[in-house]
């Protein structure tokens, strides 16, 4: 039940397409798979499409670049395995 309500969370806040925004505490391979069905693919590289995870293990677990139809977004996922903090941000590279 909750994974149900923060799949409908995600899709409604990214409903319009991609924006910066927290996303809810939920374990990470339902925001991927909720990314995934909307058509989006995450990478470690904002050049390639792989699905290897950065870990720097005091800020972020993860930072990941947000892809769709084969062409980078310019956003990223960024959060914590442990804490459970998710987020969309703008990449400013």
């Amino acid at each position: 039940m909750v994974e149900k309500l923060a799949i409908e969370e995600i899709q409604n806040k990214l409903k319009d397409g991609l924006k910066e925004c927290s996303l809810p505490p939920v374990v990470f391979h339902v925001i991927k798979h909720t990314l995934n069905n909307l058509g989006y693919y995450l990478s470690d590289n904002e050049f390639e499409m792989d699905e290897m995870i950065e870990l720097n293990g005091w800020e972020c677990d993860y930072y990941l670049y947000i892809w769709k139809d084969g062409e980078y977004t310019g956003y990223a996922l960024q959060g914590s395995y442990y804490y459970g903090d998710h987020k969309i941000e703008l990449n400013e590279v």
